[in-house]
C-alpha cells in the first residue's frame, strides 16, 4: 500500500489532483456501478418445507438477474437444499422462484424467478482484470437496497453502505450512506456474504448490534430487522 500512496503523491505534484478529488472520483465510480447494476441485484430467501409443517428459513443471499425472463445466478450453498425460494427485487416486490441448476463444487447455482421483463446485468470478462484493479461487490443482505464493498489488496475490508432505504431498519438505526460495516454482534464482517451468513435465521424484531466506521469514528448501532412488506 505504501507504493500506492507514493503514486498518489506523485499525481498531486505533477497534475494538481488532491486526495479529496481522488476520493470523489472513487465514490462516483462506486455509485455509478451501483446505479447501473443495482436493479438486477436481488435478495434470495431459501426455505425448507417438512411434511405437516410450514417452510422454515435455511438460507439467505444475493443474486444477479442475467436474463429478462428471470434467470438468476447465485451461490449453491444458499439454495441447494431449499424447497421454497423467494426473490426480493430492489423495489421491494417479491417473486417466487425455482432451482434451475446447482454446482456445489464451484458454489454456483442458477434459479428462475416467476417474472418477465426484469432488469439484467451482463457478464464481464474476468480474464481482462488486472491485479490491483478496483472491484465492487453488490448484495442485498437486509432486503433493502444495496450494499457495495471495495476490494483492495492488503487493505482492511469492510462492507460499504451505498444506499439506505428511507424509514427502513438501517435508516431508523442511524446507518448512513458511506458507512462501513465491520461487525455484526461483535463478529467481524469483511464481505456481503459474511452478512448473509450471520443474518440467516435471525429473528425478526430482535435487535442486532452493528459495528460501524464513519470517518474517523468507530461505534455501534442497534438495528431491528423486520420482514419485508
Amino acid at each position: 500500500m505504501s507504493e500506492g500512496f507514493l503514486a498518489s503523491g506523485d499525481i498531486d505534484r505533477a497534475g494538481g489532483v488532491d486526495d479529496g478529488e481522488l476520493l470523489d472520483a472513487y465514490s462516483r465510480a462506486v455509485v455509478s456501478v451501483a446505479e447501473r447494476v443495482g436493479p438486477a441485484v436481488v435478495g434470495i430467501a431459501a426455505g425448507s418445507r417438512r411434511p405437516g409443517r410450514s417452510a422454515g428459513a435455511i438460507g439467505a443471499g444475493s443474486g444477479v438477474i442475467f436474463t429478462p425472463d428471470g434467470y438468476i445466478v447465485t451461490n449453491s450453498h444458499v439454495v441447494n437444499a431449499a424447497t421454497d425460494l423467494e426473490v426480493t427485487l430492489t423495489d421491494g416486490s417479491t417473486l417466487g422462484a425455482t432451482l434451475a441448476g446447482s454446482d456445489p463444487a464451484t458454489d454456483l447455482a442458477v434459479i428462475r424467478a416467476d417474472g418477465s421483463g426484469l432488469p439484467t446485468a451482463r457478464f464481464g470478462e474476468s480474464g481482462s482484470l488486472r491485479v490491483g484493479q478496483l472491484v465492487v461487490a453488490i448484495g442485498n443482505p437486509f432486503g433493502e437496497r444495496l450494499v457495495a464493498r471495495r476490494h483492495a489488496p492488503s487493505a482492511s475490508r469492510a462492507v460499504e453502505i451505498v444506499s439506505v432505504e428511507p424509514r427502513g431498519p438501517a435508516a431508523v438505526a442511524g446507518v448512513r450512506e458511506g458507512d462501513l460495516v465491520v461487525a455484526l454482534n461483535d463478529r467481524a464482517v469483511r464481505t456481503v456474504d459474511d452478512m448473509h451468513r450471520m443474518l440467516v435465521g435471525w429473528p425478526f424484531g430482535d435487535s442486532l448490534k452493528i459495528g460501524v466506521i464513519r470517518g474517523d469514528r468507530r461505534f455501534d448501532v442497534a438495528v431491528v430487522p423486520v420482514e419485508a412488506p
